[in-house]
């Protein structure tokens, strides 16, 4: 049997026994004799019952010499007779001790859904590209309610064919720019267009229209009504704003081109053309060889009175003049009598013909009357913007 040192302190040799059990019963006590194993005898006060009263000799403790070695044979004998220490653990200094490597968690993925999006109703630009259609599908030579029969209601199929009518089978061309709505609770769209129609169905060529798209029974997106709102003119919006950015940008520039006079200014080509881009020119070059500015920005109220192209329109402006409107020398600032003075708080009346060219609103002919009564915008005369 092999043991290690600690256990070895515990095990007596045969000799060291028989000299502790004589010694302590010399002393009249008793000691725990340990052993190795989970089972210790009390050899000491065995050995000294054996031998209390008379010594027998040494056979007697021989005796108990044997008896002690028994036990401790069957202490330290397994089940299949080979003898066994407990378990132990033993600590090698030498040996470098191996991280354990836990394993990730495995993530097991959602399953994909794959419930389809729900299908979206028609939409703003599918009620545009369905009202200009119709209008195009109207105008055409021999038209009939049939070949609209997708895009609208046979009544107001009936009546864009009729709209278009102008004489015999001769039909009107139209120029559309609608404006729809958001839909609404029920899907239903507003459609809003100042559309051009040549040659007009009344004095104006503008005229304003307003219809509804809805789905019907079938599933299928239909003009359902269509109502003229307007026959007396109209403009879209976006082109009437856009023109009277440009028309202001005119009278900016003519304070930065005019004083001083300066023919060559690019302000001048920024904001007006055609024939009234001459005009000024020349007058530019006449007043900067005689050392002339005219000086002076009324305060404007401009509105667009007449729509006749995408590309041009007509303003209004009921202006209220600056009282230092006049001529002067430029290098001694003395007004010139070539332009009255003006009256505390007067009006003068402006037109102007705005094209829109190289992608700016500009001013291509103007015409006015000074010192007149006249309404600021807005006024009886400007048209709806649609």
């Amino acid at each position: 049997m092999s043991t290690d040192s600690s256990i070895r302190r515990e095990v007596l040799l045969p000799s060291e026994v028989e000299q502790a059990a004589g010694s302590e019963l010399e002393k009249g006590t008793s000691r725990l004799l340990p052993l190795a194993g989970p089972t210790k005898v009390v050899a000491a006060q065995r050995a000294g019952t054996a031998m209390r009263g008379e010594r027998k000799g040494t056979s007697r403790r021989s005796a108990a010499l044997i008896a002690a070695m028994m036990l401790l044979a069957s202490a330290c004998t397994g089940s299949n007779g080979e003898g066994s220490l407990p378990p132990t653990t033993t600590f090698d200094p030498t040996a470098t001790s191996q991280p354990t490597t836990t394993a990730a968690p495995t993530t097991t993925a959602a399953p994909t859904s794959t419930t389809e999006p729900e299908p979206q109703g028609p939409t703003v630009d599918d009620a545009a590209a369905l009202w200009v259609e119709a209008w195009r599908l109207a105008s055409a030579e021999g038209a009939t309610e049939l070949d609209l029969a997708e895009l609208a209601t046979p009544e107001v199929a009936e009546r864009l064919i009729f709209t278009l009518q102008e004489t015999g089978s001769a039909r009107r061309t139209v120029t559309n720019m609608p404006v729809v709505g958001e839909p609404a609770a029920d899907g239903s769209m507003e459609i809003n267009d100042c559309l051009l129609l040549q040659p007009p169905v009344t004095a104006v060529q503008a005229n304003w229209y307003s219809g509804v798209a809805e789905l019907g029974n079938d599933g299928v997106l239909r003009l359902s009504a269509l109502e003229p709102e307007s026959l007396t003119g109209c403009v879209p919006a976006v082109l009437a704003e856009a023109a009277i950015a440009g028309y202001e940008d005119y009278w900016d520039a003519a304070v930065e081109y005019w004083v001083p006079a300066d023919a060559d200014h690019p302000r001048l080509a920024e904001t007006a053309t055609g024939g009234h881009y001459d005009l000024i020119f020349e007058l530019l070059v006449d007043h900067e060889a005689r050392g002339l500015e005219l000086r002076g920005r009324p305060e404007t109220h401009p509105e667009v009175i007449e729509y006749t192209s995408p590309t041009e329109l007509v303003i209004l402006d009921c202006q209220l003049v600056d009282p230092a409107r006049g001529l002067y020398v430029s290098a001694t600032g003395e007004r010139l009598p070539d332009i009255p003075l003006t009256e505390d708080g007067q009006r003068d009346a402006r037109s102007a013909v705005m094209l829109l060219e190289d992608g700016r609103w500009k001013v291509s002919d103007r015409q006015g009357v000074v010192d007149t009564e006249c309404q600021f915008a807005p006024s009886t005369l400007g048209v709806p913007e649609v």
